[in-house]
């Protein structure tokens, strides 16, 4: 009786972006997938959080969180900080101003004005957390080399 082989792959990781602030951090992982034997590789990315999320009942609690992020859903969240980046240039605001766009796979992406400072924010309302950066460029910069 021939004995069957299990399935088998390699994964490569291509890019890695990592943000950080006071509590949280942020990952963006580009990585190639082989199947088998073949050389054409499989591109996917893989978003990981960590830090405070609003717990069900309403608690903050830490976690970790990981999201599949496809090319598409990727390209739409450039897309949402392009069309945010014209407000880059708005005059700041006495206390604090935010706008908001829903992009793809339950994502929310903001910017947010200060008196002295201007961050981009990434969030999953779904599971409540909400990332801000001032690293505006790196940011959009991961989310393109994960659309490519």
């Amino acid at each position: 009786m021939k004995k069957k082989e299990g399935k088998f792959w390699r994964e490569q990781t291509h890019f890695c972006s990592k943000f950080a602030n006071a509590n949280d951090g942020l990952t963006l992982f580009g990585i190639l997938r082989f199947e088998g034997d073949s050389s054409n590789a499989k591109q996917s990315s893989v978003l990981e959080f960590f830090g405070d999320c609003e717990d069900e009942d309403g608690e903050l609690v830490k976690r970790k969180k990981c999201y599949d992020i496809t090319p598409e859903i990727a390209a739409d969240i450039v897309d949402t900080m392009k069309a945010l980046a014209p407000f880059e240039k708005d005059r700041p605001p006495e206390i604090a101003r935010e706008r908001f766009r829903e992009a793809a796979g339950g994502f929310v992406v903001s910017l947010k004005h200060t008196p002295d400072k201007m961050f981009f924010a990434l969030q999953h309302p779904a599971d409540g957390w909400k990332f801000e950066t001032e690293d505006r460029d790196g940011l959009f910069e991961a989310f393109c080399n994960a659309a490519r």
